[in-house]
């Protein structure tokens, strides 16, 4: 069987790689908090990983340019400036995942410093500070612990290592460097919730007279989707480091960001983001801006959304123009809006569709009377509980109650009405260009 990422390539990688590390030896191998983002297909944030796992042969290609004020300056625990090592910083990210076999998904980072100057004068005394070059590469390996039905709240694992390929003065680390972490998300109506903790190990560095080693590290961001305009999204994060379980203002760092993010979803997507340094710990910088931009090679973008929605749920739902046609219809119990026949779970699996598929706007439950003229007001108001039961419904799973509403119609009054197997219809009434 052939595999998506050849075996081929981990001799070409290995080679890379090792050149990489001879070639980084010259370089100042100090960063008392290295900063990286999150890896590619991750979430909407910038350093906060999410739960989300790519599928398999699907790639993430991700690329992004950030600029740091200040990135390397030393702190003392009262958040004075001591010494300011690096004027500024400009910088990038190139980073690719895989969806490999067993639900992992493997890939790599690598940061490219484009430029960066130390101060005018410096208390260090440094000078000569190495302009360019690459960065240290990070590998990961994620993978999924926990998912409920709907994949509301998500649990994965995360391995990230550190090689050491920095050819910059103050890219990255004298040794390799492993970080295990866990990481959580929720999704609640047009809200996404994370959190990642984790432990980096390596080896004590020391830089004038400050000495760190592994550190404790930590990430809470929230993202809210705006359902008028779904391609966009507003998030925030906050991401800290503790060196060695130290609670002292120069042991600890905080930064805070906030961004946008356009997401196209076929395939490309965009964010901008403004962060800030809020404590300082040893060394951080004040201020920092970063535009990313990620494309995604997903075999399921060949097909039309209402054939992936059909393979997805095996039949049971499948989508139309102006409807969305559901394999098992919800019944209700006589003269009661009272749903039988397992209905829930349909509703359970049209709910899912629809946070899967932001492109669906709005959708009315449309509930009709039987075909007769001789109906009268309880009947009608009979089919709008019906209605109103099944919106009830669905918005207590988790959908957002501007995406849907709820009606009652008169069965005879309806061109092409069939009370005997038609008594509903899930109305499409808003759906953006795809």
């Amino acid at each position: 069987m052939y595999l998506f990422f050849p075996y081929r390539w981990l001799g070409r990688i290995l080679v890379l790689v090792s050149f990489l590390c001879c070639s980084s030896l010259q370089a100042t191998d100090f960063t008392l908090f290295p900063r990286h983002w999150r890896a590619p297909g991750a979430g909407p944030w910038v350093m906060t990983e999410s739960a989300q796992m790519i599928e398999e042969k699907h790639i993430e290609l991700q690329s992004g340019l950030g600029f740091m004020h200040r990135p390397v300056a030393i702190y003392s625990d009262q958040g004075d400036l001591v010494d300011s090592i690096l004027g500024h910083r400009l910088y990038s990210e190139l980073g690719v995942n895989f969806g490999w076999e067993y639900g992992l998904n493997i890939g790599l980072v690598m940061p490219i410093i484009l430029d960066q100057s130390g101060p005018k004068q410096s208390v260090a005394n440094i000078t000569d500070i190495r302009s360019g070059g690459l960065g240290d590469l990070y590998l990961f390996v994620r993978g999924r612990l926990f998912s409920d039905r709907w994949e509301k709240l998500r649990l994965a694992y995360q391995a990230n290592a550190s090689l050491p390929t920095s050819q910059v003065d103050f890219g990255g680390d004298e040794f390799l460097s492993l970080a295990p972490k866990v990481i959580a998300d929720y999704r609640y109506r047009d809200f996404i919730f994370a959190a990642n903790l984790g432990f980096t190990f390596r080896k004590k560095t020391e830089f004038l007279n400050f000495a760190v080693g592994s550190n404790l590290e930590w990430n809470v961001a929230v993202a809210y989707l705006f359902t008028s305009f779904h391609q966009l999204s507003l998030f925030a994060e906050l991401y800290g480091q503790m060196n060695r379980f130290r609670f002292s203002g120069s042991h600890v760092l905080m930064d805070g960001l906030m961004g946008l993010r356009w997401d196209e979803t076929q395939p490309w997507s965009f964010s901008l983001s403004y962060g800030r340094n809020l404590v300082n710990g040893y060394i951080g910088g004040d201020h920092q801006v970063v535009a990313m931009v990620s494309y995604g090679l997903d075999p399921k973008r060949r097909a039309s959304p209402e054939d992936v929605i059909d393979q997805e749920t095996q039949g049971k739902i499948k989508i139309s123009d102006e409807e969305i046609l559901l394999s098992e219809p919800i019944r209700f119990a006589p003269e009661s809006d009272i749903m039988i026949e397992n209905c829930e779970e349909t509703l359970e699996l049209l709910f899912g569709v629809l946070q899967e598929n932001q492109w669906i706007e709005k959708i009315e439950i449309a509930v009709f009377t039987p075909n007769d003229p001789n109906v009268g007001a309880s009947e009608l108001h009979l089919a709008f509980r019906r209605a109103k039961k099944v919106r009830d419904h669905l918005e207590m799973l988790g959908l957002s109650p501007e995406r849907i509403t709820s009606q009652s119609y008169l069965g005879y009054k309806v061109q092409g009405a069939d009370p005997s197997d038609r008594e509903m219809k899930i109305k499409i009434l808003q759906r953006s260009k795809r």
